[in-house]
C-alpha cells in the first residue's frame, strides 16, 4: 500500500519530466537558415505573380504576397515550437531576409 501511494504521489513529477524538452541549438548561420531565407523569397515572388495573373493591382499584390509569406513563417515557427520546443527569431529574421530580397526584385519588375 506504501508503494502504490510513493507511485500516485511521484507520477505528477514523472508526467512533468516528461514534457521537458532538450534545448535545441539554433545558430545564426547553416542550412536551415538558408531554406528560410529561399523559401520566403519563392513565396514572395510566386504569390505576387499569382495574385498579379488575377488582375490585382502591383499595390494589392505586393500586400498579399508580404502578408501569406510572413504569415508562412511564423506558422512554420509555431509547428517548430510544438514539434522541438523552439520558436526561432533567428529563422524569422532569414524569413524577412528572404521577403526583403524578392520585394527588391519585385520592385525591378515591368509592371
Amino acid at each position: 500500500m506504501k508503494l502504490l501511494l510513493a507511485l500516485l504521489l511521484l507520477l505528477p513529477a514523472a508526467v512533468q519530466a516528461q514534457r521537458v524538452v532538450p534545448k535545441v541549438d539554433d545558430p545564426w548561420f547553416g542550412p536551415d537558415k538558408v531554406q528560410h531565407f529561399f523559401v520566403s523569397m519563392f513565396l514572395q515572388s510566386f504569390t505576387y505573380s499569382a495574385l498579379r495573373a488575377t488582375k490585382a493591382s502591383h499595390q494589392s499584390s505586393f500586400a498579399g504576397a508580404t502578408v501569406a509569406s510572413a504569415f508562412f513563417g511564423v506558422g512554420k515557427e509555431m509547428r517548430d515550437r510544438r514539434s522541438t520546443g523552439l520558436f526561432s527569431a533567428k529563422d524569422l529574421l532569414w524569413d524577412a531576409g528572404g521577403i526583403g530580397s524578392a520585394t527588391l526584385l519585385i520592385g525591378h519588375t515591368r509592371r
